[in-house]
């Protein structure tokens, strides 16, 4: 009870600030962990070792996969620099965790003579349920999943939901095929799990990137282009940043609870004006009708 009360005068707190207050208010100090599960992270590119595990080679050997474009080493890499640049947070690097789950050079070759990011979906059961038993012990409470999720059998769905005991939300790309992802689709965001939250593409006039995928699965919608790179997989990353906010200003808040937040805005395209309003999750600055 005493929480609840006191959970209850942080809200109130909040309500009776404006919006320019809520603007500048500081960002708390976290040690919520952020992880990418992806084909690893090129340390050299952050100039910064990251804590993490090597789910191929089962060993702590990671932070050398280069940011080399001709083998698709750069996506994990990529896909980090775009979480760290969309946050209104900075996010220590210590909160962040290297999950290398996909062998480079298996992408590479899916992706080869590809001119934009498509879909890639290299499941594999057994990395995924020891990623799920890492991310429990190690306390990650966020991981990044740029990628498309098939096939997902009743073992990974019983760890899914451990993890959502767990308080773990995970944050998927809704793949680049340009199809319809229902609940009949067999892919992970058809599932409809508490803890699981899925990111469509937009393009830069903030319409649905042309080969998004779509559909009643997809939870929110977020910039899939930056830079010379496209694919939900960057879109993705967009939204693991304002999760982590959310997480950093409500620790507390269950995955259900999270993705209910985010699920508020079906587009999240213009991220750096957005601003944290605890009464309703995130709101426009300058809000134009």
């Amino acid at each position: 009870m005493k929480f609840v009360l006191f959970l209850l005068l942080i809200l109130l707190s909040f309500k009776s600030r404006n919006f320019k207050e809520i603007q500048s208010y500081s960002c708390p100090e976290s040690n919520i962990s952020i992880g990418i599960a992806d084909t690893g992270i090129d340390s050299a590119f952050f100039n910064n070792n990251f804590k993490g595990f090597n789910f191929i080679t089962k060993s702590s050997s990671i932070g050398n996969d280069s940011y080399n474009e001709m083998n698709w080493g750069f996506h994990g890499t990529k896909v980090l620099d775009v979480l760290m640049s969309s946050s209104l947070c900075e996010i220590p690097n210590k909160n962040i965790y290297d999950l290398k789950i996909f062998e480079t050079d298996k992408v590479s070759k899916f992706l080869h003579g590809k001119n934009s990011e498509e879909s890639f979906s290299i499941n594999n059961e057994d990395v995924n349920i020891s990623l799920i038993d890492y991310s429990i012990k190690n306390k990650i409470k966020v991981i990044n999943y740029s990628a498309s999720l098939f096939d997902v059998s009743k073992e990974e769905i019983y760890m899914f939901n451990i993890a959502n005991d767990n308080g773990i939300v995970f944050i998927f790309s809704a793949g680049n095929n340009n199809q319809e992802i229902n609940n009949s689709s067999n892919h992970i965001c058809s599932l409809n799990l508490e803890n699981v939250i899925c990111v469509g593409g937009l393009d830069l006039s903030g319409k649905k990137w042309l080969d998004s995928n779509y559909g009643p699965s997809i939870d929110i919608y977020s910039l899939a282009v930056h830079e010379e790179y496209e694919g939900t997989s960057f879109s993705a990353p967009v939204i693991t940043s304002r999760v982590f906010e959310v997480k950093r200003f409500f620790p507390y808040l269950r995955p259900k609870e999270i993705k209910e937040i985010i699920k508020k805005y079906k587009s999240n395209y213009r991220f750096k004006n957005f601003i944290l309003n605890p009464e309703v999750g995130y709101e426009y600055k300058n809000r134009k009708s």
